[in-house]
């Protein structure tokens, strides 16, 4: 993203987290074509899309979605908020029973916005769930504790994946540790 942003030529914003990141591998540092976002896991039944750190959050919760509920995910990293790459989003989205956009800002106006409205324009009608900051004043705290209060981590995008689809959550281990997919 720095290298596609240094090349372009005009403004550019990038969004970045406050933690230390997901240990990502190293990129040879080739730009990106702007507004062409990526697949990153294919299924069946559910899209879920976001940009930013909250893409790695989102591949845990296909994998539990998957190994709990026998679910099919598709992820997509759209890599930006604007422009949108609503043609791939529209494609994915198509058929299926549930689209999830997840994304560390307000819901309001905010990416899961734009992803309905691509939706809208493409006649694709399905559902969708906004994952995001709930309206209101976030307070200060460390960045983990503070995506488990607004349930943007993975338990939390998890359990509002689970609510939606009406899905029950694993019943805990017998030592009363939640399952791997609660805990991921």
């Amino acid at each position: 993203m720095v290298v596609t942003a240094l090349r372009h030529d005009g403004p550019i914003s990038l969004h970045y987290p406050r933690d230390p990141g997901e240990d990502l591998p190293d990129r040879d540092g080739e730009p990106l074509e702007i507004g062409r976002g990526e697949v990153l896991r294919s299924g069946g039944e559910l899209l879920l899309v976001g940009f930013g750190p909250i893409v790695q959050r989102l591949l845990r919760v296909a994998e539990a979605l998957a190994r709990d509920h026998g679910l099919g995910s598709t992820v997509i990293n759209a890599r930006w908020a604007k422009p949108l790459d609503e043609a791939l989003i529209a494609e994915q989205a198509a058929g299926l029973r549930l689209v999830v956009t997840a994304e560390e800002s307000a819901a309001m106006g905010g990416f899961g916005d734009a992803v309905l409205d691509a939706l809208n324009r493409a006649d694709v009608r399905v559902p969708v769930l906004k994952v995001a900051l709930a309206e209101g004043f976030v307070h200060h705290g460390a960045v983990e504790d503070l995506r488990r209060q607004q349930r943007i981590d993975v338990p939390g995008i998890l359990a509002q994946v689970r609510e939606t689809l009406r899905l029950e959550a694993p019943a805990e281990t017998p030592t009363g540790d939640p399952s791997s997919a609660s805990a991921a």
